[in-house]
């Protein structure tokens, strides 16, 4: 026997290579579907009434304007929608400034205990927000504010009791 028929005889078949990366797909179809599932959810609850988002109601419903109505009738959503942007675009521009900082220090400086520095920062990193969310409650919490603000360390409140 030669050797490519040898190769050929040991090399699978297009069909068979084909259906190797079948359970992987079927596993992330599944996956994506369960990540899209709770902003399905909330955009057809957005659409029903009370009723039908307690009992769960997976279809679309006719009280998409009413519940708008509602809900401009009840909060300001401009005012919360102009403290979230601010809010994120000055976390986002002063996590930039400072990281960026701390990246050429890091780099340029070199010092006996930057290793040490650097496991504690990336430790720090690996907090997940879940575990840090009910403390940054509490701490909110403290200044007694609504969500006028765009974060706790603006409130003159929070920096008086620290």
């Amino acid at each position: 026997m030669t050797d490519v028929a040898t190769k050929l005889e040991k090399s699978p078949t297009r069909t068979t290579a084909r259906w190797r990366g079948v359970p992987k797909y079927v596993f992330l179809s599944i996956v994506a579907l369960l990540s899209i599932g709770p902003l399905y959810f909330m955009v057809v609850s957005a659409t029903n009434t009370t009723q039908d988002v307690l009992a769960s109601k997976m279809i679309p419903g006719g009280n998409l304007i009413a519940n708008w109505q509602s809900l401009t009738e009840f909060q300001d959503v401009g005012s919360a929608m102009y403290h979230s942007v601010l809010n994120a675009v000055v976390t986002t521009v002063l996590a930039l400034v400072v990281c960026s900082i701390a990246g050429y220090g890091f780099e340029v400086y070199h010092s006996p205990n930057k290793d040490r520095l650097m496991w504690v920062l990336m430790l720090a990193m690996m907090i997940p927000f879940a575990a840090t969310m009910i403390p940054l409650f509490q701490a909110c919490s403290l200044t007694r504010d609504s969500s006028t603000r765009p974060g706790p360390w603006c409130s003159p409140r929070l920096r008086r009791r620290c």
